[in-house]
């Protein structure tokens, strides 16, 4: 009688595909990012590149910032994420890698990565082995001559330790919060304006928890340049078309909104703009 062999073996697993993401304040009509992908690609044809933005308002480092916290926990902790928004370029600022539990970051030490710092326990390296780096460096592009091939080496199994020694003080730089101005009250400002035209503050669902405790939606309203704009909204169309309003977006943050039309142009307000919730 022949005996049965049974695969004890399983399935064979993949192993994940390396992912790069990219954020930048290059733009989206330029040659920059093509630049970019074209270096990673030519060292590792296999990686997957993902674009988050590149819309990032020019050499704005507290907006890069402000955006890096929002998509660091979406990714697989085996993402590489380059962040260059980078007024510095070609100066003595360094070039840093951080290792964290939601994966590695790669960019200049100015301050972008502030979040990313003051979140749990990273580790921190100046990035010196220039033998990662593209062979000829310019001064004005580190994004393709030095974070896209050390990125793409990365994602090839390269060990972060051997891209440089621990770096022991990295920049961080004043983020703007909220304000708790009375009893009842807390002011915020506008961080960031998106596609849609839609107001983006630095107010977070912890901050109305703790001016209201629970009921949010009955018992906090907006207001902005003077006006109430009346109670959080649960979803864009509870307001009427081309009216403005304000509700907890995706990410945890407060919103003003005009459905269907643009908040910005409406209400003729920027990125730095008041913005009040107060307790009734």
């Amino acid at each position: 009688m022949k005996s049965l062999k049974l695969g004890l073996t399983g399935p064979k697993i993949q192993q994940p595909v390396p992912l790069i993401t990219l954020t930048t304040d290059f733009g989206t009509d330029g040659i920059f990012v093509g630049c970019m992908k074209g270096v990673i690609y030519g060292i590792n044809p296999k990686v997957n590149i993902v674009d988050i933005t590149h819309s990032i308002a020019s050499y704005d480092r507290v907006e890069a910032a402000f955006l890096v916290k929002s998509f660091s926990g979406d990714f697989p902790s085996s993402s590489i994420h380059i962040v260059v928004v980078d007024p510095g370029v070609g100066s003595a600022r360094k070039p840093l890698l951080i290792q964290t539990v939601h994966g590695l970051y790669l960019g200049p030490d100015n301050g972008v990565f502030t979040p990313i710092l003051m979140e749990g326990k990273p580790r921190v390296r100046e990035i010196t082995q220039k033998r990662y780096f593209r062979p000829a460096i310019g001064a004005t592009f580190h994004g393709r001559d030095l974070f896209a091939p050390v990125a793409a080496w990365l994602s090839k199994g390269v060990p972060p330790q051997q891209m440089g020694p621990i770096y022991p003080n990295p920049m961080t730089i004043s983020i703007p919060k909220p304000e708790r101005i009375r009893s009842n009250r807390i002011k915020g400002i506008v961080m960031y304006i998106d596609h849609f035209g839609n107001l983006i503050t630095n107010i977070t669902w912890k901050n109305l928890e703790q001016l209201v405790g629970s009921n949010v939606f009955e018992k906090i309203h907006v207001k902005l340049s003077g006006r109430d704009y009346g109670v959080l909204k649960k979803n864009y169309s509870e307001t009427p078309e081309g009216k403005v309003g304000a509700l907890m977006n995706s990410f945890g943050e407060l919103e003003v909104f005009c459905y269907k039309g643009n908040a910005q142009k409406r209400l003729r307000l920027k990125k730095g703009s008041s913005v009040e919730v107060f307790r009734v």
